[in-house]
């Protein structure tokens, strides 16, 4: 086992944006133009939100970087998300890469692992005091890892691959079973064709945005039991175990926890994204975030299946549209979209049978935190010798 700095593994690379006022930069969609939100939750960077020219690329060669780099997020309270892209593509500044890898040495799988539990690190030496953490290049690649032989980084690597490759079936198993619920709901919509037609507010039994003084207050990494749901976690799909917790008063969280059945939408930033609790745990949501409680004359299943249509999502992007600065949505535009109101039997009915769709979706998630957490336990097992590699089968 040995200590090396991130700079000895590859070239290091930070990303840059070809101005904009460059139409021919965007004309096409020659090459990947990858951004922090293409890196979230993902080992494998395939497609990104925005695109660049071979234009682009004549005129920022030297900031392109190659198929199967490994790709950092080092700027902001969300830093220290690491993926490896599959194509040759530019970052924006945001994004310091290892390029040009020395695969005879280091596996880039095994680099990517190592790289992943790090991202507490990334924010401590990336504060330095400063409110807005940075990981400059210089600071970047003099950044030490343990490598051991490369047989055994091989060995690691496939190891755990294996687990990464069932949470990512898993994700695609929940995809599948998602939309087959949504297109079962589409046509039950459909079919109740005489329901009279009511806004959001007449189902609600309470609705508020979330607390203030959560945004205020640290999102801390210890444990103090009460765990807070903010834009970046509906943005990036966490569930419940990947949320952070926050400190606040009893006060607070009696008036803003979240029960089971609760709807949480973001009404800041990416509008209109929802989410329904499904246990009772001690959770409650910022202020980025309304909380909505269905009344007795609904089924929290259908109200929030409503909110995952092709027509409320039509509804909520108005918002992006009118405006040219932050969108923020208020609780009575979100209120005021219409839905049918069905009888309370037939809605019971349609979740009824959803219901065991939705429960197997939420058991994949909780195996898929278990499998994430085996093998971030795994890692420094595995490099450490605890873990005898020599009877390992792959």
């Amino acid at each position: 086992m040995k200590k090396v700095k991130l700079g000895d593994i590859g070239k290091i690379v930070t990303g840059c944006t070809p101005s904009t006022k460059k139409s021919e930069y965007y004309e096409s969609s020659d090459y990947m133009f990858v951004g922090p939100s293409d890196i979230k939750n993902v080992m494998y960077v395939v497609s990104s939100e925005k695109h660049i020219s071979q234009k682009a690329y004549e005129d920022h060669k030297t900031r392109f970087i190659n198929e199967k780099s490994i790709v950092v997020d080092c700027i902001g309270s969300d830093m220290g998300n690491v993926a490896i892209v599959k194509e040759d593509c530019l970052t924006n500044q945001q994004i310091n890469a290892i390029t040009n890898i020395d695969e005879n040495n280091y596996n880039i799988r095994y680099v990517y692992y190592v790289l992943s539990t790090m991202k507490n690190y990334f924010h401590l030496i990336g504060t330095n005091g400063s409110t807005m953490p940075i990981l400059n290049k210089s600071m970047f690649e003099n950044i030490e890892i343990e490598v051991p032989d490369i047989e055994i980084q091989n060995k690691i690597a496939n190891i755990l691959s294996k687990l990464d490759d069932k949470v990512k079936l898993n994700n695609e198993i929940n995809n599948n079973l998602f939309n087959l619920v949504l297109n079962d709901f589409n046509d039950f919509l459909d079919k109740n064709t005489d329901a009279e037609i009511v806004k959001l507010e007449d189902c609600v039994e309470k609705i508020n945005t979330g607390a203030d003084a959560i945004q205020r207050a640290p999102i801390v990494d210890y444990d103090t039991g009460i765990r807070c749901i903010r834009i970046g976690d509906m943005t990036n799909g966490r569930d419940y175990h990947s949320w952070g917790f926050t400190k606040m008063t009893d006060k607070d969280f009696k008036n803003y926890r979240l029960i089971r059945n609760d709807i949480v939408i973001t009404r800041t930033a990416v509008n209109g994204l929802t989410y329904m609790i499904t246990d009772e745990e001690n959770t409650v949501c910022n202020n980025g975030n309304i909380r909505l409680r269905v009344n007795n004359k609904y089924n929290p299943l259908y109200i929030y299946l409503n909110t995952k249509t092709k027509d409320f999502r039509n509804y909520i992007d108005r918002i992006n549209s009118e405006t040219s600065v932050r969108p923020n949505m208020k609780v009575e535009y979100f209120t005021s979209y219409e839905i049918k109101k069905i009888d309370l039997e037939k809605q019971n009915d349609f979740c009824s049978r959803a219901e065991s769709i939705m429960k197997q979706i939420q058991n994949n998630k909780v195996e898929n935190y278990n499998l994430e957490q085996l093998r971030d336990t795994l890692l420094p097992k595995l490099m450490n010798g605890e873990i005898d590699l020599e009877n390992i089968e792959i």
